[in-house]
């Protein structure tokens, strides 16, 4: 239905025969564009059409059956879909659990990027950095999906003044098996600004890139571990007061992060004696 009918096609088709006609003779062909104007609108009322579809998915009025139905739909849509959810993502007046569901979809929608477009990367990458977890964790997912067409995007996005955000791409960039990400990883558990729970988790990411560093990498990631464990505050007694934090996670999670911390600096120093590399 939202497709040009076959008349349509046909006039589209004449019209730029003639435009092709016309450019032998004149150096202005007014022909296309009448055909681009007709390609353009078509393509607006598919973006429009994935817009009611996307409504219907995240109306909560909504049972299974008509998600599903747009879902589904949305699915063959292609490249308005993504315009739609996009939309979504990047309205800050929705709801997190709306925002990263789009992110999910997007993902879902570009495993393998069949549809991918930069304007839907860079909104990925935006929601990497979201404060809501559920928003960040779902758009990491889709970068992920996406492949590594994220990568550059995810690189560019670090930023000096941002620690936080920094922590947040650096732990999307950690799951890319691509040795463009080692060195901003490295970069990134030096930051003293960034929670320790995050840096550690990119520790986890790092020591899985351990066979594909050069020498000065694995020096690199040395110092930075070093600078980690120094920058990690003891448990104190204040801490175990606090009936926020229950003492068990607080001091599990503390002895559990030297312990990580331990066994990541074992596999630097095994990789850089069994394994001689050149300093590039």
């Amino acid at each position: 239905m939202l497709k040009p009918n076959k008349f349509e096609w046909k006039g589209m088709l004449v019209a730029a025969a003639c435009a092709v006609a016309l450019s032998a003779f004149s150096p202005v062909a007014g022909v296309i564009p009448v055909v681009a104007l007709q390609f353009a609108k078509a393509e607006e009322k598919k973006i429009e059409a994935a817009r009611i579809l996307v409504a219907q998915y995240f109306d909560p009025k909504n049972d299974f059956i008509p998600k599903a139905n747009a879902h589904n739909a949305l699915m063959k849509m292609g490249p308005a879909a993504n315009q739609a959810l996009v939309e979504v993502l990047n309205n800050s007046k929705r709801s997190s659990g709306e925002r990263g569901t789009a992110a999910y979809l997007l993902g879902q929608f570009n495993l393998g990027n069949p549809h991918k477009s930069q304007q839907t990367i860079d909104a990925l990458v935006k929601a990497a950095k979201d404060s809501k977890q559920f928003v960040r964790e779902n758009a990491r997912g889709a970068l992920c999906n996406i492949g590594p067409d994220s990568v550059p995007a995810l690189l560019q996005a670090i930023r000096p003044a941002d620690s936080m955000g920094n922590g947040h791409i650096a732990n999307a960039l950690g799951y890319f098996e691509d040795r463009r990400v080692i060195d901003p990883l490295i970069g990134v558990i030096q930051d003293s600004k960034i929670p320790d729970y995050l840096r550690s988790r990119i520790v986890d990411l790092l020591m899985d890139k351990v066979d594909s560093m050069t020498g000065k990498q694995i020096l690199d990631a040395k110092k930075a571990l070093d600078i980690l464990k120094d920058d990690i505050v003891p448990v104190t007694a204040e801490d175990l007061k606090n009936p926020r934090i229950p003492s068990k996670f607080t001091l599990e999670y503390q002895e559990r992060l030297f312990k990580d911390l331990e066994k990541a600096m074992i596999k630097l120093d095994k990789a850089n004696i069994v394994v001689p590399r050149k300093m590039r």
